[in-house]
């Protein structure tokens, strides 16, 4: 072993040994969020992108500028192949499979409930608390909604957007 490799080695330790002292005092503090954030970054490992390409003959190419002609030849044989003897039909898909019933109000119920605090809310600006804390009508409003959606077989183009939210749950600008 070299003396890089034994230092390289000692530098490690001590990072590692850095890092779990920080999570037992996060723990110890009761920062579970830090603690699974600094957890899931030392979990994550080190990822080692291989830059090597097997040529047509069957050579190991590991230069970029060969890898890169390599990719560029394999391209040109896929996509400048001969057409197809058979070409596939297909149905359009259906989105909803017409065997499952809509949700039902209990279903609806549960799921409002069960909703994690701390969500950015969409564009109407109503976050998860709000929902949990709304009334029973807001539960049966929001069932029927969903009644109106399941029979659309269609997702509002607004649920599929987000904003930030604050520390207490009120959504700010995305440009703040």
């Amino acid at each position: 072993m070299t003396a890089d490799t034994s230092h390289m080695r000692k530098a490690r330790r001590k990072y590692v040994k850095n890092n779990m002292e920080e999570a037992r005092q996060e723990f110890h503090g009761n920062r579970y969020k830090e603690l699974y954030r600094k957890v899931k970054s030392f979990k994550g490992g080190t990822y080692h992108q291989h830059k090597l390409k097997i040529d047509a003959n069957g050579r190991m190419l590991t230069e970029d500028q060969n890898i890169g002609r390599r990719w560029g030849e394999y391209f040109t044989e896929l996509l400048n192949s001969d057409e197809p003897a058979e070409l596939l039909e297909f149905d359009d898909p259906v989105t909803v499979d017409p065997e499952y019933p809509p949700p039902t109000i209990e279903e609806i119920r549960n799921q409002i409930k069960n909703i994690k605090n701390g969500k950015s809310p969409g564009e109407d600006r109503i976050s998860s608390e709000l929902l949990k804390a709304g009334s029973e009508i807001l539960c049966f409003k929001t069932h029927k909604l969903i009644e109106q959606i399941w029979a659309k077989h269609e997702i509002p183009g607004e649920w599929k957007e987000a904003q930030r939210c604050d520390d207490s749950g009120i959504a700010v600008k995305k440009s703040e």
